[in-house]
């Protein structure tokens, strides 16, 4: 489902306004879905009234959620004015008011609705013990996906999105599997206790058994704790004791690093005659723009003509997040100057890599499979990413500066930056010292 059509369903040509009651809000909305013909065959008529029907929505529960969180003497005004409103604003999302009457009325209950909103306000404000609605963890998990958690994801590509999910998702199944579903305010110390020792289990088992890594569990308290924060802190309950405070297993001191190619491996195997011509062309070009560029796998797929600075005396890659695609981080920014390789790969492809755009994952599986069973991969620990630690380690034994190998990298750096690095001249010509040659029959 696009922006565009978010909540939009046809029947027989007739559009629909259908939007799912999120679990939050069923404690006073029993429906399971929002839904009532828009009246119309035109798309752009239909987007006009989901958005009018949309707000009618957000506003009906808005109203109702303030009324439940501060039960008052006598709610029945309060719920009549509430449900009038909300019938008044999806009539009026298909249909203007008839007469003046109905204007005036509508007017009325606008007005007399936000008081009443300003009220239950004021009245919560004063409210020390106020709670958000009750819901499981995966009932919780929900509106945290589609509210809480928008700012967070607003700036994500889909796959970017679908991996954030799946990442936090198994660290709530991880937890319900060891806890059971509770109501997510009811999680004590002694359930993060127990998921705690339940992980640290996973780090020494028995004789036999899986070894987990403590980045593993660590990733998986840290999910659990920020959804508690960031679900509590919504609803006004900045000051919530987190259960999962203080809670995380001390990092291995010897990390393992994935090892970088060697200058005669890459050479040999890589770019010499007749090499890598079993690879599809666009897997082998991101291979060799790879190993002469020392970026990431997916700032290489991701790469749009906006990216790709050709036409110029120096010729460079412009590192940028997309309209709908973060970088890791900002340091991430940056201009490669393209060179050797890299820059007969641009010339042919200056468009970027429409294949395994945003599917970064699939392009470093397909290569490193195919790498590994043609043993051209010097070890099992080996990976794709070796070639951004070749490239790093090639200008650290060229001599190259260490402010401006941070820049080429895109790690931050830990001083005001006043120079920027230099000119993309000067940077190409830095990059010159460890520039790879290449056999000229790759290309045929």
């Amino acid at each position: 489902m696009t922006r565009e059509t978010r909540y939009l369903q046809t029947k027989r040509g007739i559009w629909y306004y259908c939007r799912r009651v999120p679990i939050a809000f069923r404690q006073f909305d029993n429906r399971n879905y929002s839904r009532t013909s828009l009246k119309t065959r035109s798309i752009v008529v239909a987007r006009s009234r989901r958005d009018a029907h949309e707000r009618a929505d957000e506003n009906y529960w808005a109203a109702m959620l303030g009324l439940c969180s501060e039960p008052q003497e006598n709610p029945s005004p309060f719920l009549n004015l509430i449900t009038r409103r909300y019938e008044m604003e999806k009539l009026q999302a298909v249909h203007k008011p008839a007469n003046e009457a109905n204007s005036r009325d509508s007017h009325f209950l606008q007005s007399a609705l936000e008081e009443m909103i300003k009220l239950v306000q004021l009245s919560k404000s004063y409210s020390p013990h106020h709670e958000p609605p009750p819901a499981r963890i995966s009932e919780a998990f929900e509106l945290y996906c589609e509210k809480i958690a928008f700012r967070e994801l607003v700036n994500k590509s889909e796959n970017q999105k679908r991996r954030w999910y799946l990442s936090r998702k198994t660290s709530l199944n991880n937890f319900i599997s060891v806890v059971g579903d509770k109501y997510l305010s009811a999680i004590s110390r002694e359930d993060a206790l127990k998921f705690y020792g339940w992980w640290a289990s996973r780090l020494s088992p028995k004789r036999g058994a899986k070894i987990f890594s403590s980045n593993a569990g660590n990733r998986d308290l840290g999910a659990m704790r920020k959804f508690y924060a960031e679900y509590h802190i919504y609803f006004g309950l900045e000051d919530k004791p987190n259960p999962f405070r203080s809670l995380s297993f001390r990092a291995p001191i010897v990390k393992d690093k994935r090892p970088p190619f060697e200058d005669e491996w890459v050479r040999e195997k890589f770019l010499s005659s007749g090499s890598l011509k079993f690879l599809p062309e666009e897997s082998r070009y991101i291979l060799y723009a790879l190993i002469e560029t020392g970026c990431r796998p997916s700032e290489i797929t991701n790469l749009r003509r906006s990216n790709i600075i050709i036409s110029t005396e120096s010729p460079f890659l412009k590192i940028r997040p997309g309209p709908r695609r973060e970088l890791k981080s900002p340091s991430s920014v940056r201009d490669i100057p393209l060179i050797g390789i890299a820059l007969e790969v641009f010339l042919r492809y200056p468009d970027g890599f429409p294949t395994y755009r945003d599917k970064s994952e699939r392009a470093s599986q397909h290569l490193l499979k195919a790498l590994r069973a043609r043993q051209l991969m010097p070890s099992h620990q080996h990976v794709i990413y070796s070639f951004r630690h070749s490239f790093e380690r090639r200008m650290l034994e060229a001599g190259l500066d260490y402010d401006l190998r941070c820049r080429f990298m895109g790690h931050a750096i830990a001083r005001p930056d006043y120079g920027g690095g230099g000119g993309i001249r000067f940077r190409r010509d830095q990059l010159l010292k460890i520039a790879h040659p290449y056999s000229e029959d790759l290309f045929e």
